[in-house]
């Protein structure tokens, strides 16, 4: 069975991925930011609704958005992050960490990994996709290393299916460490089952998500919100396992 991660901002997003059947939410504040660090009270809210049932709860850690090129004082916040998280039985993190050449920035992931421990797993993110893609080798090898569970990537492209030839690649070099490639970006109905055929991957990750107008009178955080639909998640992981 092929697994599908769904990425979610909001409690109703939570409510509509696992009543679709998810096997896993990404659970972020900011989706429009690409994702940042939830509340403690979104984190405490999805666990409510995640509870007793079969979908995991990873959360990410990016205390801002912009590069992944983190400050000391970034990285120490992040920790706190990570230990709120570990002491409140999140299933999972979500994060990388990049130095300014964008490498791999091993003594950040090394001490927020310390942290977390290697209990439960732990997911390096789309900063991978910002690495020099003629290193793929080499940053596979040592995001496993480090103690990563898997690589969320679009394969250095925009668009998962516009990345399927370096996915292919990279989860190559994944295979022979025992690494999960988790393509993202762009990913639906449409092309989910291109991709996991073309790729051979076992996980898939998406947002399954449509646009909704509200109403407002300032417009202080626009006048559209995306939710996730319960109808795109059943289809996806239909066609993908069927």
């Amino acid at each position: 069975m092929i697994k599908l991660e769904v990425c979610v901002d909001s409690l109703e997003s939570v409510q509509y991925a696992v009543l679709g059947g998810a096997d896993r939410i990404e659970l972020c504040s900011s989706l429009s930011e690409a994702g940042l660090t939830p509340s403690l009270g979104l984190f405490e809210g999805a666990k409510r609704i995640t509870e007793n049932t079969k979908t995991k709860l990873f959360v990410m850690i990016r205390i801002r958005g912009g590069n992944f090129n983190y400050s000391q004082e970034e990285i120490e916040a992040m920790i706190e992050d990570v230990k709120y998280f570990k002491s409140h039985n999140a299933d999972g993190i979500v994060f990388g960490a990049l130095d300014e050449s964008f490498e791999i920035d091993e003594e950040s992931c090394r001490k927020l990994l310390q942290i977390w421990g290697h209990e439960k797993p732990a997911t390096f993110h789309r900063a991978f996709d910002e690495t020099k893609i003629e290193k793929i080798d080499d940053n596979v090898r040592k995001i496993a290393s480090l103690g990563f569970t898997r690589i969320l990537t679009s394969g250095f492209e925009s668009t998962a299916e516009k990345g399927i030839e370096n996915l292919k690649l990279i989860k190559k070099v994944a295979d022979e460490v025992n690494l999960l490639i988790l393509p993202g970006s762009g990913v639906n109905k449409n092309n989910a089952k291109l991709i996991i055929d073309q790729t051979n991957c076992k996980e898939i990750h998406g947002s399954a998500r449509s646009e909704r107008n509200i109403q407002t009178k300032l417009s202080l955080g626009g006048e559209k919100i995306y939710v996730c639909e319960r109808i795109k998640v059943e289809e996806i992981l239909r066609i993908l396992n069927t």
